[in-house]
């Protein structure tokens, strides 16, 4: 519910409802906030009773150190809402990968097939949750089992897994829920042992509103691999929803990564039943399709050899099947830092990926939004800012979306929007310090409606709170690398658990996931992000770290 306190000189909180009122500007939760000085313009005030939600089952965890969720995707409609996420659980670490680095003697191999995204359905409007495990696997088919980095080995027939980045899309007339991720690494499967490799991106549906998932199909069948050890990395996926000629249709955009990196855009014109392979681009960083106005697809892309600020857009009016008008813009310089420390006391090495910007484009006018985190001139920790491109010219000046208590500057970061069906509303919400500006070590998400089209600072509404409390970042670093200390899917360079293997370089032990993509209904947002408030202690051990779940608000559009 929204209330507007225009011209209103107090408004009443009630103890009782402490966990459901969010607040935009000052005051506490429950709390009567007196305004002596009454607004002269319109502000706005939210109520929710549904915050903070547990959408993962923490018992799944249960007598196990590997319980960290992030990266989050979330659909909804009517009362249903089905969130997917990256759940270590059933992961491995490596992602499918073997390590042959820790160890030249006795490479790691994993135990087991990774299933690394987790998934749960409401049935209540996001009031409680059902959490169903993991996905259903990509069974029988024949892999390469390597003996050495150079790709020699031996092929076996088992499962292939899945590795991160989760996406939902759903059609709004059949009812089909669509699901993509990244598939385990390798991502190549052999048809037979006397075929050659296929690469395969997976997707699974559901026609029984996100209660049960199809087994997986490859959304880009026949696609020849290069190398042994190619895979298919990003997946978004997309639903055609306007009436006319090619509602309906079904689109994922991933990167085929190889020797080099190729965008490929692949479509399904029968409910995601079969696929073909419409578009690839050669030779590219980034890459990702997006739903524009009347059917039409756009398709972006940024290049590895020149001015990484360059952004490329294509567009297809044909349902994808040409490209035309390759627009050459330029966003705004990120200048982000790419990795954040634990706290001001922790080593200088002891640090976290940040994540990585969003876009978005209006469903009614075709903008395109973009939001990211950048260290502005003079300044030490990141922002949230806000750009745009409109029909009229390049991408405008960004404005900064976040504000900084009593001017003390704090670490804002990894920013997610969603823009409302009619075209008229943004949401923007982030990770952010700005509750602990002394340590600059806990966390808090914060989040921010603008009303579009965006014409400066104001059209943004004031930063409010999204999740109840701080909390710690989760994630191994260089000094959570004692025995139970860390979560074995993400092992460090130099592990301190009386074990060599595996450690993959210490690449994972960064990892908080690089997204949350939060969903815009007609009268609501549904966000998911990774909320590491609880703690766990290992049973033989005894050690006690945070560990990282999902959590969802709902928050109604202003009005």
């Amino acid at each position: 519910m929204i209330y507007d306190l225009f011209g209103a000189t107090n408004l009443t909180g009630f103890a009782s409802t402490n966990s459901d009122w969010l607040w935009f500007g000052s005051g506490t939760n429950g709390q009567t906030l007196l305004l002596t000085n009454p607004p002269s313009d319109h502000a706005f005030f939210v109520l929710s009773c549904r915050t903070n939600v547990q959408v993962n089952d923490p018992a799944q965890d249960y007598g196990t150190d590997q319980n960290t969720q992030n990266e989050t995707s979330v659909v909804a409609f009517g009362d249903t809402v089905i969130v997917a996420w990256i759940d270590s659980n059933q992961g491995v670490p490596g992602d499918g990968n073997v390590d042959f680095g820790c160890d030249l003697e006795n490479p790691w191999y994993p135990p087991k097939v990774p299933e690394s995204i987790g998934w749960a359905v409401s049935s209540d409007g996001g009031l409680t949750f059902s959490d169903r495990g993991g996905l259903p696997l990509f069974s029988n088919k024949w892999i390469l089992q390597p003996t050495n980095s150079l790709g020699e080995g031996y092929l076996i027939l088992t499962n292939l897994g899945t590795a991160r980045d989760p996406h939902l899309a759903r059609d709004n007339v059949s009812g089909t829920i669509y699901l993509t991720a990244n598939p385990q690494r390798p991502s190549v499967y052999y048809p037979n042992t006397n075929q050659p490799g296929q690469l395969w991106v997976p997707m699974w549906r559901s026609t029984d509103n996100g209660q049960t998932l199809t087994e997986p199909l490859t959304v880009c069948p026949g696609f020849t691999n290069q190398n042994w050890n190619d895979y298919g990395d990003g997946p978004y996926v997309m639903v055609d929803n306007s009436p006319g000629t090619g509602q309906g249709d079904v689109y994922v955009s991933f990167l085929w990564i190889h020797n080099a990196h190729d965008f490929v855009l692949c479509r399904s014109t029968n409910g995601g039943a079969t696929w073909q392979i419409i578009q690839q681009i050669p030779n590219v960083l980034g890459g990702r399709a997006f739903m524009s106005t009347n059917h039409e697809a756009l398709v972006t892309w940024q290049s590895p050899y020149g001015d990484l600020t360059t952004l490329f857009i294509a567009r297809s009016s044909n349902r994808g099947e040409t490209l035309y008008t390759t627009n050459v813009t330029h966003p705004p310089s990120p200048g982000r830092p790419g990795v954040l420390t634990r706290s001001n006391s922790s080593p200088a090495d002891d640090r976290f990926d940040a994540g990585v910007p969003s876009y978005a484009v209006n469903p009614v006018n075709g903008d395109f939004y973009y939001a990211y985190y950048a260290t502005n001139a003079g300044m030490q920790r990141a922002d949230i800012y806000f750009s745009q491109l409109t029909n009229s010219g390049d991408w405008s000046d960004p404005i900064q979306v976040n504000v900084e208590p009593g001017g003390i500057e704090t670490d804002q970061w990894q920013p997610a929007m969603a823009v409302k069906p009619d075209g008229t509303q943004l949401f923007i919400a982030w990770y952010d310090r700005r509750d602990d500006p002394t340590n600059h070590s806990l966390v808090r998400v914060y989040g921010a409606f603008a009303r579009l089209p965006i014409v400066g600072t104001n059209s943004f509404a004031p930063n409010f709170p999204i999740s109840t409390v701080a909390f710690p970042p989760v994630f191994t670093g260089t000094t959570m690398t004692g025995t139970n200390q860390f979560d074995p899917v993400y092992p460090p360079l130099a592990r301190d658990d009386g074990r060599q293997c595996p450690t993959f370089g210490g690449v994972y032990s960064g990892f908080t996931g690089d997204y949350d993509r939060p969903f815009g209904g007609e009268n609501h947002v549904f966000f998911t992000w990774s909320d590491n408030r609880n703690t766990y202690t290992n049973l033989v051990s005894g050690v006690t770290r945070h560990r990282s779940d999902v959590r969802m608000v709902t928050v109604p559009w202003t009005h």
